[in-house]
């Protein structure tokens, strides 16, 4: 980052906590493990939620928490190796969620969950497959999908009744919630109960993705709901070419009040988090978005979602 006019000391001044990062091993190469990640994040005063398509990921955070990294969030993700929409695998990750393990209570670091990603119905659809050998994953862990059953949160049109034993374990232990791959009629469903029900922990993943691809006047719309926030990854600005000026037109519109900065990164050969990061909000920068601006949605907007419960 020498050629940059924000580097990693500037970045290590902002308090940033990524609320998407990558995280192994699972069958996608990844860049890290748990604990090459907690060094990196440490390092540059970075936190973050560590996700991964497979299984939860809080034991693992909770493993570097006791090594002395502070600002790991652990998360689930509702695919099928966790059952689906499986309210037990909510337990299962708030079990895991203590750097004691001896202690009676979880500890105080909130975790997210996520809707399906790779599982979802609207990923298969678009994707095709679960994942993608150019990904990173073996062929023969590759499953195309007319082998899996797609997840749907939506039935003849309203909510499943496991998509809201989702919801309900969400709100009863004060989680984040995260809407993950599914589809923009799953998203307004998702949010418009979930809001209903008083949660206020929400996040729209990556909206422009082209397995949501949410317009900005419906990222308006959602951002009317208490909690709500929207969020940019610098990954599928790259991977999946979704045009820097899209995002600058949703902070406009929705607000940096109403937006999180997250990267998604974590693939073996795309950058560090650290360097991430520097390249994203430098481009911000030269595209003219203010700094605070940039605080607000990478620093203070993800610490007002997972906030201590």
């Amino acid at each position: 980052m020498t050629d940059s006019t924000f580097d990693r000391a500037a970045l290590a001044g902002l308090g940033v906590i990524d609320v998407h990062v990558h995280v192994g091993p699972e069958l996608v190469r990844r860049k890290y493990d748990v604990l090459t990640l907690a060094a990196e994040l440490r390092a540059a005063n970075l936190g973050a939620v560590l996700k991964n398509h497979f299984i939860p990921t809080t034991a693992w955070t909770s493993l570097a928490r006791a090594r002395g990294a502070v600002d790991l969030y652990g998360s689930v993700v509702l695919n099928h190796s966790v059952g689906g929409l499986n309210p037990a695998a909510i337990r299962a990750a708030i079990g895991a969620n203590k750097a004691d393990p001896a202690s009676v209570a979880p500890d105080h670091q909130r975790i997210m969950v996520w809707m399906p990603s790779i599982h979802a119905a609207a990923h298969l659809a678009y994707v095709g497959r679960d994942l993608l050998p150019e990904w990173g994953c073996a062929e023969q862990y590759s499953l195309p999908a007319d082998q899996i059953d797609g997840i749907r949160v939506l039935e003849r049109g309203e909510l499943s009744e496991a998509a809201v034993a989702i919801l309900e374990a969400v709100r009863d232990e004060d989680l984040a919630l995260a809407t993950c791959h599914v589809s923009r009629d799953e998203v307004f469903a998702l949010v418009e109960r979930a809001s209903a029900m008083g949660i206020q922990r929400i996040v729209v993943t990556h909206p422009f993705y082209q397995v949501t691809d949410l317009s900005i006047d419906e990222q308006c719309q959602l951002a009317r709901y208490p909690g709500v926030y929207l969020e940019h990854s610098y990954a599928v600005h790259v991977m999946d070419h979704i045009v820097l000026d899209r995002y600058l037109q949703a902070i406009e519109a929705v607000g940096p009040e109403h937006t999180i900065l997250s990267t998604d990164l974590g693939q073996v050969a795309n950058p560090s988090i650290a360097d991430g990061w520097c390249i994203f909000i430098n481009l911000l920068i030269q595209a003219g978005l203010p700094l605070e601006h940039i605080r607000t949605m990478a620093a203070t907007n993800p610490r007002r979602v997972l906030g201590d419960r």
